[in-house]
C-alpha cells in the first residue's frame, strides 16, 4: 500500500512525464484542493489544472475547495479501492467548494490509476 503522498508523488511525476496525463491536465483551469484528515496531523493541498499536478505537505490559505476525509478512506479511494462519490454520499468526504471540480479531480486520479497500473506502477 502506497502513501498518500507516495501516490501524489507519482501522479506528479506522471504529469511531467507521460503525455496522455498531461495533455488532460490542459483541458482545466488550475485549481487547488485543500485536505484535511481530522484522524491525522497530517493536511496536504493538490493544485491541478493548465498541464500541470503538483501536491505538498501543509495548508494552502484560502482553497477554493476543501476536503475532509478520514486518512483511511483517503488511501483507498487514491488507491482504486473506495468511489469517493459513495464516501461523498456516505458523509466520509466533506466538501467545501467547487463539486464540479471535485468530480473533476476524482476523474483525474482514476485517469493516473490506470495510466499507472498500465505502466506497471501502484
Amino acid at each position: 500500500m502506497s502513501t498518500i503522498m507516495e501516490l501524489n508523488k507519482k501522479f506528479e511525476r506522471l504529469s511531467l512525464e507521460n503525455e496522455e496525463f498531461k495533455e488532460e491536465l490542459t483541458f482545466f483551469k488550475k485549481n487547488i484542493i485543500q485536505v484535511n484528515m481530522p484522524d491525522s496531523d497530517f493536511n496536504f493541498w493538490i493544485e491541478f489544472g493548465n498541464g500541470i499536478y503538483l501536491s505538498e505537505k501543509g495548508v494552502k490559505e484560502n482553497p477554493p475547495i476543501t476536503f475532509t476525509i478520514p486518512k483511511k478512506n483517503l488511501n483507498l479511494i487514491l488507491e482504486g479501492k473506495l468511489v469517493w462519490f459513495s464516501e461523498f454520499f456516505n458523509g466520509n468526504l466533506k466538501v467545501e467548494g467547487d463539486l464540479q471540480y471535485t468530480l473533476v479531480f476524482f476523474d483525474i486520479v482514476k485517469l493516473a490509476l490506470e495510466i499507472t497500473n498500465e505502466i506497471g506502477g501502484v
